[in-house]
């Protein structure tokens, strides 16, 4: 199952990649490969990629956040810095990510100050919105 799963998030990081190619034609930095979003996270309503950029004051998360369900409206992410222990050790604010187009990928940025002891860092969906009696899009 899980070569299933990987092989749809790559199917949907391809189609983004796709519609980026699409907005790289009005004036907008070229679309990701996979290989450019190495990380990878699927939920039951998300599919996120992004990648990591490590300072030593900063630590970045860069990446692509894909809707399931074309009724959802609106996503918060946030990163994390984790000890061990998978204990949270630091975290950025939230970004608020808004559907306003029939995509149903956006893109993100994510900027943390590192504490100290962070052995890992994720990227997490914190909260997100249906838009009610929205119609389907697309």
């Amino acid at each position: 199952m899980r070569q299933r799963i990987g092989s749809r998030l790559g199917r949907a990081v391809s189609g983004l990649a796709v519609a980026w190619a699409l907005a790289a034609c009005a004036g907008s930095s070229p679309a990701p490969t996979d290989a450019e979003l190495p990380l990878r996270l699927q939920d039951q309503q998300f599919d996120l990629a992004w990648r990591l950029t490590l300072e030593p004051n900063r630590t970045e998360a860069t990446g692509l956040v894909g809707r399931r369900n074309r009724d959802i409206s609106d996503v918060w992410l946030q990163l994390v810095g984790l000890d061990a222990a998978e204990t949270i050790v630091s975290f950025s604010t939230l970004a608020h990510i808004h559907w306003g187009s029939p995509w149903d990928m956006e893109s993100f940025t994510l900027v943390l100050r590192p504490r100290g002891g962070e052995q890992k860092f994720e990227v997490r969906v914190r909260s997100f919105s249906y838009q009610e009696g929205a119609p389907t899009k697309g």
